[in-house]
């Protein structure tokens, strides 16, 4: 079965804007307001598989791309625990190819961080490596290589400047022996001069204030910025999935033969983007892509 792709729009702009607002409230009102016709789902097949989309980009008559071209876009893409290697290979592809030949054409990510899942941050590195969902050195550093080659795509903007689809890539919850592994596989295999390295490390705001001086020291060498986010650890419980799908089956005549058991489904990848506009200094957006694997 094909993965069904949710767009939540701009979340600045609802009327369930607050604090405590989860992304799964989000995705729920964009399911309450959806059309129940059999054409509402747009179909798009890439080379990592057939998709859903909703609300197709037609409907998007209010667009992100609208009047925001000096905009900075950050995008950091959620991977869940417990993936391959290859099946997260094949999430990061298909998320950049959603953002760029969907929802935003002609349209550059300024720093784009990929979040792994089940990898938190930690000062005792022992620790940290007991976490037997977390993909491997040499695994990170493929998925790594994978949204660095996806991402140094061209396009022409719309004042026919030819940029680079991503400006700058991130990391999140790196500790110092991750990311030190990280630069070392990176300028190891690098076939071009000066090699593409992290330039964020996204670390919880809870461990922000207390980070180790090798993890201070190394970034500073290299030019990262150690920038601390407020992203919960799970943005989309398995509940909550379990709540989004049943009502996704119920809804769309197009997935009508899938299961609405619970533990069925699971999310395949998260996509939270931001606008920032640097003239202004305000947030202008704040939008997620989420896609949901349905299984039969």
């Amino acid at each position: 079965m094909p993965s069904l792709i949710l767009y939540t729009g701009n979340t600045l702009h609802t009327s369930l804007l607050r604090p405590s607002t989860t992304l799964s409230q989000y995705l729920v009102n964009v399911l309450d307001k959806a059309p129940e016709s059999t054409d509402s789902l747009l179909t798009l097949e890439t080379p990592t598989g057939s998709h859903l989309i909703l609300p197709t980009p037609s409907s998007l008559n209010q667009s992100s791309t609208s009047n925001t071209i000096n905009d900075e876009i950050t995008a950091k893409l959620f991977l869940p625990s417990g993936i391959s290697v290859e099946q997260a290979i094949k999430n990061v592809q298909t998320a950049i190819q959603v953002f760029k030949d969907v929802f935003y054409k002609g349209t550059q990510i300024k720093y784009f961080i990929l979040s792994f899942g089940g990898l938190v941050f930690s000062d005792d590195e022992e620790d940290d490596d007991e976490h037997s969902q977390i993909l491997t050195d040499e695994g990170l550093f493929k998925v790594w290589s994978a949204a660095v080659e996806a991402g140094s795509t061209s396009f022409i903007d719309e004042n026919k400047v030819s940029k680079t689809l991503i400006e700058q890539f991130g990391v999140s919850e790196f500790s110092t022996q991750r990311l030190s592994t990280l630069l070392e596989k990176i300028n190891s295999s690098a076939k071009s001069s000066p090699a593409i390295i992290p330039t964020i490390n996204h670390i919880n705001a809870a461990d922000c204030c207390a980070l180790p001086e090798s993890l201070i020291n190394l970034s500073k060498k290299v030019g990262i910025k150690l920038l601390a986010h407020h992203d919960p650890e799970n943005l989309l419980p398995q509940p909550d999935v379990d709540l989004i799908a049943v009502d996704i089956v119920n809804k769309f005549e197009q997935v009508k033969k899938c299961s609405t058991e619970p533990n069925s489904h699971q999310w395949n990848w998260i996509l939270k983007m931001t606008r920032f506009a640097p003239d202004r200094q305000v947030l202008t957006s704040n939008e997620s892509l989420v896609s949901i694997g349905l299984r039969a």
